[in-house]
C-alpha cells in the first residue's frame, strides 16, 4: 500500500479548527534537498508541516546545543501496510535511540504518503506542562535537529531504525519571529521596487591570515529625490559560503562628503581600521545594513524605511561596505560577496535608523578561560538617551545580536527610572552561525532617560588562555545593532572598562618602562586634536576609588584616577586599531611587564592572567562582578563621527 496511501485526520476540539491550509504557512526552511519544514506561529502553539522524500519515518527535534543529548524529539510516519498515521513525543538522553515520553504533547493534524514522499502536519504548545522532557519554545534561537529513516519504526512505535549519517542534520531558526515570506506577500507597492548590488570585486583572501576585515567605498546610483531602503538580502559568493562571516554597510556622513569620497569610488579598498585605510573613511560610521552568517536578510515593516539620497543631504549617497572573512584553514581565495539593497521612491511613514549598543571592541574586554559561564556588559547611559532621543522617544523594530565563537547568551536589558523592564531581546541559546535579525512581535518604546545594558554570556570551558575583545572570531564582541524609528543623529552608545581600572581589578599598579599614558596610546587610537570637546564631562567625583581588586595588589590613588579619566576623555577613538583587519591582543599585553605589586613582579600581564586559578569559582565570580559592575566609560556617538559626550559611571 505504498502508492497512493492517504490519510486525513480531522482533530475535533482543536484550537486551530480544521487544520492549516497550504497558503497559511508563514515560514519555511529547507533542511536538506529531501526535507522541507514549514511552520506557522500561533498565540499559544506552533503548527508544522514536513515534506520529506522518504517512505519511512521523519523526525524533528528541538535541541539545547544542536545534538541528540537532552533533545525534545517528534517522530512521525505512515504505516506502509495499514495506512495508519503515527506520531510520538520522544526525548533523548545521549547519542542513543530516543525514549517515548510518558506525557504525549504533540497533536497530529494530517498525514499523507504517496509513492515518494511523506507529508505530515502537526502542532504542539509553545510551553507544555512537561518541563522534564519538553523544551520550551519561543522567541529565542531554537536549534532544530532532523532525521529521515528509510523504514518505519519497528513494532509501530520503537524508533530503533537508524537514520544513517547522511540523513540527519541541524539548523538554527527563530520560530516566533515575523516572516520574510509574509512581508513579501503583504507588500503592495504602487511604485516599482529597485535594487542596488554592493559587492566586492574579485577580492583576494590571502592564505597568510585567518581573519580579514576589508572595507570599500561605494556611491549610490543617482536618485533625483529621496528614496527609502525597505530591505536587503545577502549576495554570498558560492565559493566562500563558509568564509563570509558578516557584512555591514555604513553610511558616510560629512558636510563635504562629495569632495571627500568621490575620489575613492575606484579605490580597491583597504583593511578596515588599519593604517592603510584612508582616515576619511572613519566618517562612515552609521550602519544601515548589518548581515551575519546564517541570516537570510530582512524586510522592514511597511511603516518604516531607511532614507537614501536626501535632496538636502547629499552626503547620504556614499557608503562603506565592511566584510569580515573568517579563514581558519588559511586558504587562498577570491570573493565577490556583498549586499543587495532594495529601495523605492514610495516613501513610508517614518524614517528609520540603526544604532549600535554594546561593548567597545578592545583587549580590555577580557573573558577568562575554563568558564562554564561568564558575563560581560556594555552600557548606554540615561544621559545619552536624554540628549539624543526626541521627546516622543523611539520605537525598536528589530535587533541583530552579535558575538563570536564563545558567545552563548545575549540580552539587551532595558531600565527606566531605576526599574528594569522586560528585555528588548533575549537569547539564551545564541548561535554564532545563525545571526538573523530578530523582528520584534511588539515594537518597544525607548524614552528619554532610559538606560540600556547589552549583556553577553560566554563559555570558555575548553579554552586554556584568556579571550580578549577583538575582530577575529577567536576573539570576542558584544554588540546589538538596533533598527528603530524615527531616525535620530545617534549612531552608537557603548562602553568599556577604563585602562587603569582594568589593571587595578587585576591587582596591578605599575609596569617597567611604560607609564599609563604610553599604554593607552598602544591600546587606544589617540587623535585628540580632531575630536570636539565633550558636551558633558562627568568623571567620578574626587575620592571615588577604583573597585577593590579581587586579587589584592596595589591601589591607584585618586589623583591618578582623575588624570586617567581625563586623558581618555581627550581621545577621539576608543577602539583598538587593527593591522590588516586583526589585532594580536595577547601580543600587546605580553609586552607589559609588572613592576608593582611585588607578588606579581616580572610577570607580563598575559603571564599574570594565565597564572590565575580561573577554576576557582569564587575568584572568577569576583573578577566577573568587578568588570560587570565596576567603572565604565560610556561613549555617545553621533552619525557624523563626533561624540555627543563621554561620561563615566561606577
Amino acid at each position: 500500500m505504498r502508492n497512493g496511501v492517504r490519510l486525513l485526520l480531522l482533530v475535533a476540539a482543536m484550537c486551530l479548527g480544521a487544520g492549516v491550509g497550504a497558503t497559511e504557512w508563514t515560514h519555511a526552511v529547507q533542511l536538506s534537498p529531501n526535507y522541507t519544514l514549514h511552520w506557522r506561529p500561533n498565540e499559544s502553539s506552533v503548527s508544522f508541516k514536513i515534506e520529506a522524500r522518504t517512505l519511512g519515518f521523519v523526525g524533528l527535534g528541538f535541541s539545547p546545543k544542536g545534538g541528540m543529548a537532552n533533545a525534545d524529539i517528534i517522530l512521525l510516519w505512515v504505516d506502509d501496510y495499514t495506512g495508519e498515521a503515527h506520531v510520538g513525543d520522544y526525548y533523548a538522553t545521549g547519542n542513543a535511540k530516543p525514549r517515548r515520553d510518558e506525557i504525549q504533547n504533540v497533536e497530529l493534524l494530517e498525514a499523507e504518503q504517496n509513492g515518494t514522499h511523506t507529508i505530515v502536519k502537526f502542532r504542539r504548545e509553545w510551553e507544555t506542562c512537561d518541563q522534564l522532557h519538553d523544551m520550551a519554545l519561543g522567541e529565542e534561537t531554537v536549534r532544530l535537529i532532523w532525521a529521515l529513516g528509510q523504514k518505519d519504526p519497528a513494532n509501530g512505535h520503537d524508533p530503533s531504525v537508524w537514520h544513517g549519517k547522511q540523513m540527519r542534520g541541524t539548523k538554527s531558526v527563530y520560530l516566533k519571529t515575523a516572516s520574510l515570506q509574509k512581508k513579501k506577500k503583504r507588500a503592495n507597492h504602487q511604485k516599482p521596487v529597485r535594487f542596488w548590488d554592493v559587492k566586492m570585486s574579485n577580492l583576494l583572501i590571502p592564505d597568510n591570515m585567518d581573519t580579514r576585515y576589508w572595507c570599500k567605498i561605494f556611491k549610490l546610483p543617482y536618485l533625483d529625490k529621496k528614496h527609502h531602503m525597505i530591505g536587503y538580502s545577502p549576495l554570498i559568493d558560492p565559493r566562500n559560503k563558509g568564509s563570509v562571516h558578516h557584512m555591514i554597510l555604513y553610511e558616510c556622513v560629512h558636510s563635504r562628503a562629495h569632495s571627500m569620497f568621490a575620489r575613492y569610488i575606484a579605490h580597491e579598498g583597504a583593511a578596515c581600521y588599519s593604517p592603510k585605510m584612508p582616515s576619511d573613511w572613519e566618517h562612515c560610521l552609521t550602519p544601515i545594513v548589518t548581515w551575519a552568517i546564517g541570516s537570510e536578510g530582512e524586510l522592514l515593516p511597511e511603516h518604516v524605511g531607511l532614507p537614501l539620497s536626501y535632496t538636502d543631504y547629499p552626503s547620504d549617497t556614499y557608503f562603506m561596505l565592511e566584510v569580515h572573512y573568517d579563514n581558519p584553514t588559511f586558504k587562498n581565495a577570491r570573493d565577490n560577496s556583498g549586499i543587495r539593497v532594495h529601495f523605492t521612491e514610495e516613501l513610508r511613514e517614518y524614517d528609520g535608523g540603526v544604532m549600535t549598543v554594546g561593548t567597545t571592541i578592545t583587549p580590555l574586554h577580557m573573558i577568562p578561560p575554563r568558564q562554564e559561564s561568564y558575563a560581560t556588559a556594555g552600557y548606554c547611559s540615561d544621559e545619552c538617551t536624554s540628549q539624543m532621543l526626541p521627546d516622543t522617544g523611539i520605537k525598536v523594530v528589530s535587533v541583530v545580536l552579535h558575538a563570536h565563537l564563545a558567545g552563548r547568551a545575549m540580552t539587551l536589558r532595558h531600565i527606566r527610572n531605576g526599574k528594569e523592564l522586560a528585555p528588548i531581546v533575549k537569547d539564551s541559546h545564541y548561535d554564532f552561525n545563525y545571526q538573523q535579525a530578530r523582528v520584534l512581535s511588539n515594537e518597544v518604546q525607548i524614552e528619554q532617560g532610559d538606560e540600556l545594558i547589552m549583556e553577553c554570556g560566554y563559555q570558555t570551558i575548553n579554552r586554556t588562555e584568556p579571550t580578549f575583545g577583538g575582530y577575529s572570531t577567536k576573539e570576542e564582541m558584544c554588540l546589538a545593532f538596533v533598527l528603530y524609528y524615527p531616525q535620530t543623529s545617534l549612531a552608537g552608545c557603548y562602553s568599556m572598562t577604563p585602562v587603569e581600572s582594568f589593571f587595578s581589578i587585576l591587582g596591578v599598579s605599575e609596569f617597567y618602562d611604560m607609564d599609563m599614558a604610553k599604554i593607552k596610546k598602544m591600546l587606544l587610537h589617540n587623535d585628540k586634536d580632531s575630536r570636539p570637546k565633550p558636551l558633558v564631562d562627568t568623571p567620578p567625583a574626587p575620592g571615588t576609588p577604583f573597585p577593590d581588586s579581587p586579587l589584592g595588589g596595589g591601589h591607584i590613588n585618586d589623583e591618578a584616577n582623575q588624570k586617567a579619566i581625563q586623558a581618555l576623555l581627550n581621545m577621539k577613538e576608543f577602539t583598538i586599531e587593527p593591522v590588516d583587519g586583526a589585532v594580536d591582543a595577547a601580543g600587546i599585553l605580553d609586552g607589559l611587564r609588572i613592576r608593582l605589586p611585588y607578588e606579581f613582579q616580572n610577570r607580563t600581564i598575559l603571564d599574570h592572567l594565565q597564572a590565575l586559578s580561573w577554576t576557582d569559582k569564587l575568584l572568577a565570580r569576583k573578577v566577573e562582578d568587578a568588570f560587570y559592575h565596576g567603572q565604565h566609560l560610556i561613549f555617545c556617538r553621533r552619525k557624523d563621527d563626533s561624540l555627543a559626550f563621554v561620561s563615566c559611571i561606577s
